[in-house]
């Protein structure tokens, strides 16, 4: 599925540039057939999608909740909507996991310094280092 605005590439690369649809897709990164269907269109008409309901549905506010409360896995979902009698598969749980599960941000902290503004000095210790044959005088 395309946007419009690639929809309005198209069309200006095969009419300005008179590139072909080979070139079209390459450059824009999209299938052959694609391009060559979309050259031939005079005007734009997104494709609209069936909105069938899910078995998942009901549960999404559930899972929500569940989500912002733990750090569940899939399958912990999947498990506990079993027993609130979900009938649907694991992959589907998997899948609208995967997409809703709250992004984690990093466990650390990026310092950023000018030059010269700080300093870091890493200690640490050690036995002392045994030379062979290695006379030192004074």
């Amino acid at each position: 599925m395309i946007t419009y605005e690639q929809f309005c590439q198209i069309r200006q690369m095969h009419q300005t540039q008179k590139l072909n649809a080979a070139q079209i897709a390459r450059h824009l990164g999209i299938n052959y057939k694609t391009a060559l269907k979309w050259m031939g269109c005079d005007r734009f008409t997104p494709r609209i999608s069936d909105s069938k309901p899910v078995l998942l549905d009901p549960y999404r506010g559930m899972i929500a909740h569940w989500l912002d409360a733990h750090d569940y896995t899939a399958q912990q979902i999947y498990q506990r909507l079993q027993e609130e009698g979900y009938t649907g598969s694991l992959t589907l749980v998997r899948n609208h996991v995967r997409q809703t599960r709250p992004v984690k941000r990093p466990v650390y902290l990026k310092l950023h310094f000018e030059p010269g503004q700080c300093a870091q000095v890493d200690w640490g210790e050690f036995d002392s280092v045994p030379f062979a044959n290695c006379c030192l005088s004074h």
